[in-house]
């Protein structure tokens, strides 16, 4: 119902994730939840599921998403220890396995560094950014402007605090 609400409002693109709660999707529901996505989205629509957020839910869900048509997915951020690095070195290996670039969720500024992302996208293994980060100054936004410095600017969606004008960067 949801869907087919959006799609009659003329949306076309369907980011289904985060929002949606999928971190807590099991890996055996994986197949079911996208075979729902695929037959109840539009021919003309453009849904985005979400993956992960962790490497061993990540990797099994690349064999799921193998010979599906979606457009790519979005790796889910994750919350518990990282290192900048160490995502670099799990994001690869999905893309890689999942055959397509993937879109990643920026959600704080010290998830993913500007030069990690700008070496994801020239290797082709980026398709898209959402850029989530909360900050305390919603008026300072150093780390968007370091990501839009090494990555196109067409390539960032922000979703939370940035001023309208930030797009004119581009």
């Amino acid at each position: 119902a949801m869907i087919r609400y959006l799609e009659d409002g003329g949306v076309r693109s369907l980011l289904y994730g985060g929002n949606a709660n999928l971190y807590n999707v099991s890996v055996r529901e994986f197949p079911a939840l996208l075979d729902l996505l695929e037959t109840e989205s539009g021919v003309d629509t453009w849904v985005i599921p979400t993956v992960g957020p962790d490497f061993g839910k990540m990797l099994d869900q690349a064999e799921i998403l193998a010979g599906r048509d979606f457009p790519t997915v979005m790796i889910l951020p994750i919350a518990f220890p990282f290192t900048d690095a160490g995502l670099a070195t799990g994001i690869r290996p999905f893309a890689e396995r999942y055959g397509k670039p993937v879109a990643l969720y920026i959600k704080s500024a010290t998830y993913l560094e500007p030069a990690t992302v700008a070496a994801l996208s020239a290797d082709a293994l980026v398709s898209w950014a959402k850029y989530g980060c909360v900050r305390k100054d919603p008026s300072v936004y150093l780390h968007l402007l370091a990501v839009l410095v090494v990555v196109c600017p067409h390539l960032v969606a922000s979703d939370i605090q940035v001023p309208p004008s930030i797009v004119a960067l581009g």
